[in-house]
């Protein structure tokens, strides 16, 4: 699978939510399996979190993590894909925007389980 931008498909929000997507990939299974819906809030992640974030003007789910100095990782859930992972430094983080957390539990990080 390349790394590329991608159609999501907007559905109906439930409530409280701020918009919904269908998960266009296999990314973030088994939390958000392909095809499946996710419901994002308009707040703020925190480590672990899932988001919806604008990077260099592209649409990713991923979980978030910000570590001590400054860098913040985007990781898939779906380790088969940890290609797909990305690393923005203090420096580059003016190209990356949070439209909001997932409606779903924090999850444990790449090789904190």
């Amino acid at each position: 699978m390349a790394d590329r931008q991608r159609d999501w498909e907007m559905v109906p929000r439930r409530g409280k939510e701020t918009f919904a997507f269908r998960m266009p990939d296999g990314t973030m299974a088994p939390l958000l399996p392909e095809g499946g819906i996710v419901y994002v809030e308009s707040r703020p992640v925190g480590p672990g979190d899932v988001g919806v974030f604008l990077l260099r003007g592209q649409a990713v789910c991923r979980q978030y993590y910000r570590d001590p100095l400054g860098m913040v990782y985007l990781f898939v859930l779906n380790r088969r894909f940890s290609r797909l992972d990305r690393l923005v430094p203090p420096g580059e983080q003016g190209d990356l925007v949070c439209l909001g957390r997932a409606a779903v539990p924090a999850q444990p990080l790449p090789g904190k389980e």
